[in-house]
């Protein structure tokens, strides 16, 4: 996903012309995010296993929340980053050039190479060949609405793209929202989208219609974009650190708890298993649990145990190259997984070790493609950014907090 919270060349000091602070902790949580997806996605353990394996398994297949997390940081680090330059010049402009030159350069150029260099690669090795007829829904960032325009089969290797599309389509209408939008009614303004998201996906349901216009649609993602948002307005508004600490707390442990009993008596925390009770008021609440943590991390004490922990430079590593590897990682996992299915056959390729090898490999080819990607095309278009300053103040910790406060 997009880094909002590095500097152009991929440095942590917050020197560059935006002055915007950096809260290291972030960029953490967003690991986080890109480690559950890739893992979700590699791993494709024998179903109804017991013990450790069923326990595994359980845990692995909510991994599909990180793209929930994913979609709440960038309510908060954008919605922020908008509130903040509201009634700058070239508001507008300065958004949309830095947005684009973060993600279409590789965005583009991945899908160039997928299908127009990998096809004569696949046909030249005999690999069946890929129904490449409907790409224009990837260049044109809709390819969440696919079933919208009758397409109902995609490349299972681009699967993961839906959310770039949504989140593409979330960034043409959020500075307009947020600069319209009078200063104490933004809140509200959340809140009625958040609703109105929840809504949708009820309607979706109760109409019996396909789960994806209730996952992936835009208007279903909608309410984890407000929290975010949300949680931007509120460690910004209320500079009594410990205050707002305590309520992230409160919203915290009775989201949790929400969640814990949204999953008890549930084989999985699976929209497909259980779409009425995940896909409703389950990811509601998982973007409120996901907007209380973060606004929990950005109150709390720069040196707490939490904070430094979503510190460490091995996990802030994978938020830097997240980007790359999200894009990567579901064509580079289904041709490790072909090759572990020939060599294993089936179910052998399915077991845990086998699994845990294809989940390393993916892995670790994601990281070393993103980071070649990284200094060989991406760190380039990012210095151009600084010609497009954004005049947002960053995100307010807690340290800043109490120097203004002092």
């Amino acid at each position: 996903m997009p880094d909002m919270t590095r500097n152009a060349d991929g440095r942590d000091a917050p020197k560059t012309t935006d002055r915007r602070p950096h809260f290291p902790p972030l960029d953490g949580l967003r690991g986080v995010a890109i480690l559950l997806v890739v893992v979700h996605h590699a791993f494709n353990l024998e179903r109804g296993g017991a013990g450790l394996l069923g326990l595994i398994d359980t845990i692995n297949r909510a991994g599909w929340v990180g793209v929930n997390l994913f979609f709440v940081l960038s309510g908060f680090l954008i919605g922020g980053i908008l509130i903040d330059s509201r009634g700058t010049p070239a508001y507008f402009r300065t958004f949309y050039v830095r947005r684009s030159l973060r993600i279409f350069p590789l965005y583009y150029l991945f899908l160039v190479v997928f299908f127009f260099a990998v096809p004569p690669v696949l046909r030249w090795i005999g690999h069946p060949s890929i129904d490449l007829s409907n790409k224009w829904i990837y260049f044109c960032y809709v390819a969440n609405l696919n079933e919208l325009f009758g397409i109902s089969m995609k490349p299972p290797s681009l699967d993961s793209l839906w959310s770039l599309s949504v989140e593409e389509q979330v960034y043409l209408a959020w500075p307009a929202l947020i600069a319209l939008c009078p200063s104490r009614a933004v809140v509200r303004v959340m809140v009625a989208i958040m609703a109105a998201s929840l809504l949708w996906r009820v309607g979706v349901l109760v109409r019996h219609q396909s789960i994806l216009l209730a996952f992936s649609w835009t208007p279903a993602c909608l309410d984890a974009f407000a929290a975010g948002t949300i949680a931007a307005v509120v460690v910004r508004r209320d500079r009594n650190r410990l205050a707002t600490k305590t309520q992230a707390t409160l919203w915290l442990v009775g989201s949790g708890f929400l969640l814990a009993g949204l999953c008890l008596g549930q084989e999985h925390f699976s929209f497909w298993h259980m779409p009425k009770r995940v896909l409703t008021l389950g990811l509601t609440t998982l973007s409120i649990f996901f907007a209380s943590a973060i606004t929990y991390l950005v109150s709390d004490d720069p040196d707490s145990l939490p904070n430094r922990a979503l510190s460490l430079g091995w996990l802030r590593s994978f938020e830097k190259y997240s980007y790359a590897i999200y894009l990567f990682h579901m064509p580079l996992g289904l041709a490790i997984e072909a090759i572990l299915a020939r060599s294993f056959g089936d179910p052998g390729y399915r077991s845990l070790p086998v699994q845990v090898v294809a989940a390393l490999a993916t892995l670790s080819a994601s990281y070393a493609l993103a980071f070649a990607s990284w200094h060989l095309i991406e760190k380039h278009f990012l210095k151009l950014k600084r010609a497009f300053p954004s005049r947002g103040r960053g995100v307010p910790t807690a340290a800043a907090k109490e120097s203004i406060s002092a």
